[in-house]
Formats: structure tokens, C-alpha cells, sequence
């Protein structure tokens, strides 16, 4: 076990620096040691199980991931319980799963099951609960609850400063979801100071070339649309989309973010045939990766046709 244990170090290394295919290699062969040595209902089994669904999100096998997590669930339920810290990784996963597919009220359900476990097994002020506190932060915010999300964003980011401080990717993941709640509510200056301070923790922490400095500059990108700031917003969907497209190709879901935003920029401006174009190659990618099913489809079709020119 311990030459998997090294492999599942090097499987989370890989995770961390946005490597996903090395990530989900050693992962295979830790899975491959571990079946041979404790079998496929150990917990240790499991766990790995279950870190792998998330990179393989990353990679956009996202029906794998699922299956592996209903699967590992029903492992679960049978030898150890569905309020285990174990239990809790598998639904934090499936919530990020169903809020790739925006299927909420999915995600909903796997949310508030993961917060209520880990409050009775951790308590409520515990880095680990901060995890779940974020996944309902973010379902307020999607809803439109912005005081709840407010709250609840506030919380997980109180809870983290406490224990691992503020200059961390996990910090910087609810700080990133605050600024979308404030900039929602319209403290469009706030939002700017947090989303920047959001940037700067990030490219401190993980580097200016990874997926989640891409993502808060999308985020800040749609910002500066609503400041107005139109060649700053620009600038930020190119470097966001440049970022992503080195680490995972054409086709995934933050690269298809990357076009609406610079969609919904070029449409701002009326520069409606480029607004078109970006809102075509979004589209593209949200049928290849979801089968024609999927909210932002109807969303995007219903934009392009209302676009003249």
C-alpha cells in the first residue's frame, strides 16, 4: 500500500498543477495496486475512486464520472455509512457534476446532504464543512437567493482564513463566488476589489497559467462589461480562453464560458456578426459535450436567432 499511497500523492501533485491526464494515469495505477492488494469495497479503494471522478470532469468524461459515483455510493450504503466523510466527497463531486449540467435541484439534494453530514461529523466552523458551505452558497447565488449566498460565501471564507489563511486556491474558491454574488446585486466596486484581490491570491498560489486564475478572469471579464470597460473585458476572455485551450484543448465547458463571454461582450458593443460567431463556437461545444441535452443549448440557439446580421 504504500507504493499507491505514493501514487495517489503524485495523482493529487498532477491534480493541483492542472495535469490532468498525468493526474488520471496515476490514479489508474494506484486503483490497479489497491484492487489487487485490499479489493474494490475498501474504503482506501474508494477514496481514490472518488478523487478520480474529479479529474475526470476535468477531462469531460462526465457519464464515467457519474456512473463511478452511484456506483461508489451504493459501495458506501452497503459497508460504512452515507454520512461518512467518505460519503460526503462522493456527493461534493456529484454536486459539481449536476452544476456542470445544470441540473440544480440535483445538485440540490447531494449539496444538502454533504452539509448536514459533515456539520454532525466535523461541526459547523470546520475546514471541511467550508466545502459544503460553498457548494450552497453557490445554489443560492444560481437561484437568485443573493443574501443567503452572501451569507453563506461570507461563512466558508471566515472558516478557511481561521484555518489554512487566505493566500490558497480553496480561499480564493469562495472569494471568487462572492464577487459573482456582489456583482449580481450591482456593488459592481466591491466586486472589482474582490475580484482582484481574488486574481491575486490565485497567481500567488497556483500561477497565472492555471484553470482557476482562467476562471476568475472570466468572472471579472463579464464585470467589466458591466462597468463598461469593454477593452479591459475583452482582454480578460482572451488570456482565460488562451489558458484554458493549453490545458484541455477545444472542447470543455469553461472554454465554451470563454466564448459566451466574449459573445455577450461583442453583443454589448452591436458588433453583432462577431457576437454571433462566438455564441456558434459555445454552442458547438455544449451539444458535442452534453448530447443535445442541456440548458444552455436552447439559451444560445435562441440568442444566435435573435441576433440580425
Amino acid at each position: 500500500m504504500h507504493y499507491a499511497s505514493i501514487l495517489d500523492d503524485l495523482m493529487l501533485l498532477y491534480r493541483t498543477t492542472a495535469e490532468y491526464k498525468k493526474a488520471k494515469e496515476y490514479g489508474e495505477n494506484s486503483l490497479k495496486v489497491k484492487r489487487k492488494i485490499v479489493g474494490v469495497e475498501n474504503s482506501e479503494y474508494l477514496h481514490t475512486k472518488i478523487i478520480m471522478t474529479s479529474i475526470q470532469m476535468y477531462l469531460s468524461e462526465y457519464a464515467i464520472a457519474e456512473n463511478t459515483l452511484i456506483e461508489v455510493l451504493s459501495l458506501i450504503e452497503k459497508n460504512y455509512s452515507m454520512k461518512s466523510p467518505l460519503a460526503c466527497s462522493a456527493y461534493d463531486n456529484l454536486v459539481d457534476l449536476y452544476k456542470d449540467f445544470e441540473q440544480m435541484n440535483k445538485a440540490e439534494i447531494y449539496a444538502d446532504k454533504s452539509l448536514e453530514a459533515r456539520e454532525n461529523y466535523y461541526g459547523p466552523f470546520n475546514i471541511n464543512t467550508a466545502t459544503s458551505i460553498d457548494n450552497k452558497a453557490y445554489l443560492y447565488y444560481y437561484n437568485n437567493n443573493l443574501h443567503e449566498a452572501d451569507s453563506m460565501y461570507y461563512k466558508a471564507l471566515r472558516i478557511k482564513q481561521h484555518f489554512s489563511g487566505n493566500y490558497n486556491p480553496n480561499y480564493a474558491k469562495s472569494l471568487n463566488g462572492l464577487g459573482l454574488v456582489l456583482s449580481a446585486t450591482g456593488n459592481l466596486l466591491k466586486a472589482d476589489t474582490v475580484f482582484n484581490y481574488t486574481m491575486d491570491i490565485l497567481s500567488y498560489s497556483v500561477g497565472k497559467n492555471h484553470p482557476y486564475y482562467a476562471t476568475a478572469l472570466n468572472n471579472t471579464g463579464y464585470l467589466k462589461i458591466k462597468e463598461k470597460q469593454f477593452d479591459i473585458a475583452e482582454s480578460y476572455f482572451k488570456e482565460s480562453l488562451k489558458i484554458n485551450l493549453k490545458t484541455f484543448g477545444d472542447t470543455h465547458i469553461s472554454i465554451a464560458e470563454n466564448y459566451m463571454g466574449m459573445a455577450n461582450l461583442k453583443k454589448e458593443q452591436k458588433l453583432n456578426t462577431e457576437a454571433k460567431a462566438n455564441y456558434q463556437k459555445a454552442l458547438t461545444i455544449f451539444i458535442k459535450l452534453f448530447k443535445g441535452k442541456h440548458p444552455k443549448i436552447s439559451y444560445l440557439q435562441n440568442e444566435i436567432s435573435s441576433i440580425k446580421g
